[in-house]
């Protein structure tokens, strides 16, 4: 068992640890619209592109974004059709957010996220247990992605703590390996499940 510290705050991850996301979802539906299959678009897209991660870290604007996207996937659609289906590609992990507000009772909860700015009005701020996360540091605002250690020395800020004072968890084991190079307490998020079991490993008290 881990030597139990004394902790303050709690910093999440979103994808795949308060939702889980498929980038599948969106491809198949850009299907629809374009002149490319699956495949093709998910090279363009996400392998070749850049543009997913220039608007995460707030290189280019939503519009651009979005005429760049068309350009490249070879599609006519509207901007607000083609938004609707780049956002839809969350659900809940209730297991997770179930544990919300029995761990903000006792704590300071934080999001961090690499996102974009429509993924963080579409998604992010419309779960229920939003309000709860006195913290939020963003990719697209920050300008700075993880691992990049910035974006949690801007949620450290605001939450006015030490990086010893604080846990994150993340599915992406790199990215939990980056906040433990800064002093975190990191959990490694594979299931619902292994919140639980991490955060109770290291002191947090969840009744």
């Amino acid at each position: 068992m881990a030597a139990k510290l004394v902790v303050r705050a709690i910093i999440f991850d979103y994808g795949n640890v308060l939702e889980r996301f498929d980038n599948e979802r969106f491809l198949r539906a850009m299907d629809k619209h374009s002149k490319l299959g699956v495949d093709q678009l998910r090279r363009v897209v996400y392998e070749t592109s850049g543009l997913p991660r220039k608007f995460e870290t707030g290189e280019i604007s939503p519009s651009e974004f979005y005429q760049r996207m068309c350009k490249v996937c070879l599609s006519l659609m509207k901007q607000g059709a083609f938004r609707d289906i780049y956002v839809n590609k969350f659900a809940p992990i209730l297991e997770t957010q179930a544990l919300i507000p029995k761990l903000a009772a006792k704590y300071s909860l934080a999001l961090l996220s690499n996102t974009s700015t429509w993924d963080f009005k579409n998604g992010i701020k419309k779960m229920p247990i939003f309000r709860y996360f006195k913290a939020v540091s963003l990719s697209y605002e920050v300008k700075a992605m993880k691992p990049d250690q910035r974006i949690w020395q801007d949620c450290l800020s605001k939450l006015r703590l030490s990086a010893q004072e604080c846990v994150y968890l993340d599915d992406i084991a790199g990215y939990v390996g980056a906040a433990r190079e800064m002093g975190m307490y990191g959990i490694h998020v594979t299931t619902p499940q292994s919140v639980v079991d991490g955060l109770k490993d290291v002191g947090v008290e969840i009744d």
